[in-house]
């Protein structure tokens, strides 16, 4: 019998809008309904910000603020992080520096 793992809530982007008293998230890359978004885990977010949720029963959770809609680098980070596409950065050590051969120059001026 296979054993069974609780999946992650999905994750969508979502364009917040705020209609009344509701803040709400209308789904950016894929055609949906609005969904309510939890006003406690909005932080600074504003209207016209994409963010990335989890859907849950209820109302919609913030993950990550991605930014202003109006930026092509909010919105190509937001297609990356939706499709799945989006990896962290190999961890990367830079060498040391080699001062064989250098002159001191400072002297000069």
């Amino acid at each position: 019998m296979e054993e069974r793992r609780p999946q992650a809530p999905p994750l969508i982007v979502v364009e917040i809008q705020k209609r009344g008293k509701l803040v709400t998230g209308e789904p950016f890359f894929t055609p949906g309904v609005p969904l309510i978004i939890e006003p406690k885990t909005l932080g600074h977010l504003r209207p016209g910000d994409l963010a990335a949720v989890h859907v849950t029963p209820g109302r919609a959770r913030v993950d990550r603020p991605l930014g202003s809609a109006k930026r092509i680098e909010n919105v190509l980070e937001a297609l990356l992080l939706e499709r799945g596409a989006r990896t962290p950065f190999e961890p990367h050590e830079l060498p040391k520096p080699d001062f064989d051969g250098r002159v001191d120059l400072r002297e000069l001026t």
